[in-house]
């Protein structure tokens, strides 16, 4: 037995029997239609295939009113395209869902549009369904960058416990700092804290990148920084050429892939004589602000920190440090605003206009000025790199 074709148009007529002719032309542009009688509504063939559905009324429809209601609401739940052909008792309106023709319109203009809705409606469905798919996978992706945004905070919080909750204050040194991470996370760390009751060490790191990676890698470098160790019941302060390459050794020791590395510099204030003892590895040099404006690199030579079978050889050197004179501590974030280039020698730089104009403003506050520049700059909202400044200043 020949099993029965769905059909793709299902043509609803009435007695007068209009729908016999498009039902054959249809047959022969080889688009399955058929025809039923309106009063047999209750019985409607609707599948999942089919693509079209012909309502031809009249005034002899009037008694399907309740039957019409139903078949629209099924159509537009299923979303599949109807024609009304014909009157209507107002009772059974359709609704801007479903598209009403004149009684009068002839059959070539329905043969036509039924058979691009057969053509097209497969099609727009499949699209249908694809974007269906793509919301779905469009909620799913939401929800996995809301989780790996609240766990960017988590860990946003968890470097942040890695800061000086507040800086040390001293009677004759004044410390500022500004920290502004390009993500979540930064590759810059940095510390400012007490070694005894005179001395206050100060620490910046620079991981390579930025990000979650290079945030790690701070986290583990803050860790790693020995600042003193006991010989015989007694505290040592170590050296800050001491303390780098100990964390050197600690940091090469990880062997981390991609040749992994971290610029720092370690610096020991002595706050009753206004010394600073320095090294730095691979680090911008400190810049000395004198009150009369002029501008200096402390320079001392190290390399950088981490790499495996390299030593850096830091060099230490100490700095008096006068009344009113400031040190400017800072990373790569913020170089080319302070510095724009080198002498040709190498051994000097070439300050910028705007670090000359800040170090001349008598009793100026150099964090306050350089948040103030970046803040006006396009993309400041978006920075490109870690950004973190650190000052310490004798008071006059």
């Amino acid at each position: 037995m020949k099993r029965r074709r769905q059909p793709q148009i299902v043509l609803f007529d009435t007695p007068r029997r209009r729908g016999d002719e498009i039902v054959h032309r249809l047959d022969q542009r080889g688009v399955a239609a058929e025809r039923f009688d309106i009063h047999e509504l209750a019985a409607c063939p609707i599948g999942r295939k089919t693509r079209a559905v012909v309502v031809a009324a009249d005034d002899s429809a009037s008694s399907s009113d309740d039957a019409l209601k139903e078949l629209f609401d099924q159509l537009r739940q299923a979303q599949i395209p109807t024609l009304l052909w014909g009157d209507v008792a107002p009772a059974a309106s359709p609704g801007a869902e479903i598209q009403t023709l004149p009684a009068d319109l002839g059959a070539d203009e329905i043969v036509g549009r039924l058979t691009v809705l057969a053509h097209y409606v497969p099609l727009v469905k499949q699209l249908d369904s694809e974007l269906q798919h793509l919301q779905r996978l469009a909620a799913q992706m939401n929800r996995y960058f809301e989780e790996v945004e609240r766990e960017m905070q988590l860990a946003s919080r968890l470097q942040r416990d890695f800061l000086p909750r507040e800086l040390p204050s001293a009677d004759r040194i004044r410390f500022a700092q500004m920290y502004r991470p390009a993500a979540w996370v930064s590759g810059d760390i940095f510390d400012i804290f007490r070694l005894d009751n005179r001395r206050v060490a100060l620490f910046l790191a620079d991981a390579m990148g930025h990000g979650t990676a290079a945030a790690l890698v701070t986290m583990f470098v803050r860790k790693s920084l020995v600042t003193s160790v006991w010989e015989n019941d007694t505290q040592r302060i170590l050296e800050p050429v001491q303390a780098l390459a100990h964390l050197h050794d600690e940091f090469a020791r990880q062997d981390l892939p991609n040749a992994q590395f971290v610029t720092a510099v370690y610096a020991i204030i002595d706050t009753e004589s206004a010394t600073c003892t320095l090294a730095r590895g691979g680090h911008p040099y400190p810049i000395l602000v004198r009150p009369d404006g002029s501008l200096d690199e402390l320079r001392t030579e190290g390399g950088l920190l981490g790499i495996a079978g390299i030593e850096p050889e830091f060099e230490q050197r100490e700095f008096q440090l006068n009344p009113g004179e400031r040190l400017l501590f800072y990373t790569d974030g913020i170089e080319s605003i302070l510095t724009s280039a080198r002498t040709e020698d190498g051994k000097s730089a070439v300050f910028t206009d705007e670090l000359k104009s800040w170090a001349a403003e008598p009793g100026g506050d150099l964090i306050a000025s350089i948040r103030a520049y970046l803040d006006r700059q396009e993309g400041s909202l978006n920075q490109e790199d870690d950004q973190t400044v650190l000052t310490l200043e004798v008071r006059a």
